[in-house]
């Protein structure tokens, strides 16, 4: 099976692994700014169109990741397995490795592949009708999966540029407002933003690497390791070298001709007749 092994990759995973354990720090940062329009999803208008378009498009991304819905990816698959703890992925894990086990038992094989695009290549027992369906079922699982990954690695960019915005109007502050309590709520604004989108940015990371963990955890268990033994009985025979012209002789063309003789040797040209002299009685 290949792996993807990018930095990305390893990053949200990681990420996934310590999401237990930042979270509090996140839940503490929300309460600070609870009172915040940013925290409460109103509008903020501040006069400056620097100021407003960020907070416009912090206030955008907020509402889209607070509301999207991430249901298990593995349940699915549960469901196709018919495994009786729904809620627990490794169970399910298990389910799809002893089925598959059975395909091999068969003389049947899988080969996942998941760059650039989770594909299983595999060759099944046609006695079993029900294999199909489920190779099909697998393989639509670990594309949502990397589909899932994508999202959250696209919020995660969007995050890290609005952070980039922020720490460089936050400097700006002093001389883009005059009025000091505007100054004020503005300056109170940007901090909300930064927890807010530290928070963001935390569940994209946490969702990137859970969706990567469930499709590498679940390529592996379908994945029977015969690749090489797979791609050796699809592959099509070679076909056989063509023939060299003439036999395979070197220096004869077909037609017995020579190399550079153009063919038969041309007919020598006719002497002509000299002409018969005039007879003078």
């Amino acid at each position: 099976m290949r792996f993807m092994t990018s930095p990305r990759l390893l990053h949200a995973i990681a990420a996934a692994a310590t999401v237990l354990a930042l979270g509090c720090v996140a839940q503490l940062g929300s309460s600070e700014v609870a009172g915040t329009k940013l925290a409460q999803g109103e509008e903020l208008v501040t006069g400056n169109a620097k100021y407003d378009e960020f907070f416009a498009s912090t206030r955008n991304l907020l509402s889209r990741t607070n509301g999207l819905q991430t249901p298990a990816l593995h349940r699915p698959v549960a469901g196709m397995l018919d495994v009786k703890d729904k809620n627990d992925p490794s169970a399910t894990y298990a389910a799809a490795k002893e089925r598959v086990g059975k395909l091999k038992e068969k003389g049947g094989s899988v080969y996942a592949v998941l760059v650039p695009e989770p594909k299983l290549v595999h060759k099944l027992d046609a006695s079993d009708k029900t294999a199909p369906a489920l190779m099909t079922g697998i393989e639509n699982a670990l594309r949502e999966g990397v589909s899932r990954s994508r999202q959250f690695e696209a919020i995660a960019r969007e995050v890290d540029a609005l952070e980039a915005t922020r720490a460089a109007l936050e400097g700006d502050t002093a001389s883009s407002f005059e009025d000091a309590e505007l100054r004020a709520n503005v300056d109170q604004e940007l901090e909300a933003a930064r927890v807010l989108l530290g928070e963001a940015k935390l569940r994209a990371d946490a969702e990137s690497g859970r969706a990567l963990r469930f499709v590498v955890a679940l390529a592996e268990a379908v994945d029977t390791g015969s690749a090489e033994k797979l791609a050796s009985t699809e592959a099509p025979a070679a076909a056989a070298p063509a023939k060299k012209p003439g036999g395979g002789k070197l220096g004869v063309r077909p037609g017995g001709a020579k190399p550079g003789g153009g063919g038969a040797a041309p007919a020598k040209p006719a002497k002509p007749k000299k002409p018969a002299e005039d007879f003078d009685p």
